[in-house]
This record gives C-alpha cells, structure tokens and sequence, in this order.
C-alpha cells in the first residue's frame, strides 16, 4: 500500500526529515520510477539523485543558504555508517 500523498506535489507521502519549530523544511522528493527502484536495490543511488535534483523547483525550495550560516556544518554522506566529529582545536 502507497502512502497517500502528502499535500506536497509529486511527493507522494515522502516526508522531510528535517524540521525546525515543528514545521518540516523544504526537501527534494524521490521521483517514482525504475531509476529510483534499480538505486534502492542495488545501492548504486547516482542516478536516482541526479534524476530528483532535476527537479529545479524544489531544489530551489530546499536550498540552504550555507552562506548565511553562523557556525560549524556537518556534511553527512547518505551512506555514512559512522560520524567522526574533528576535536576542536
């Protein structure tokens, strides 16, 4: 059984895993498609992202202005199976 859709066009009950004061933030669904099905059973996932960022608008959407960021990041890979966090210096 589907999800039903989620009030987000074309994402089809995806949600964000991301929220900020109990509202989810903008984020670029998965299409449905054999190019997303083939990436989440063989792990080979470059296509089916390339294939979601194609979606401009919600791209656009979901963009982070890093720029404006007053702090440290953490860039985490999707595949990360362990976090190394630098000591500060």
């Amino acid at each position: 059984m589907v999800d039903p859709p989620s009030g987000i066009p074309g994402a089809f009950g995806q949600h964000s895993i991301w929220s900020e004061k109990g509202q989810e933030l903008p984020f670029v669904p998965m299409p449905y498609s054999c190019i997303t099905l083939k990436g989440m059973i063989s792990g080979k996932r470059t296509l089916m992202f390339e294939k979601a960022l194609r979606n401009t608008r919600r791209v656009k959407e979901a963009a982070i202005q890093a720029g404006k960021i007053q702090g440290s990041i953490l860039l985490v890979p999707y595949n990360a199976k362990k976090v190394k966090v630098p000591k500060k210096r």
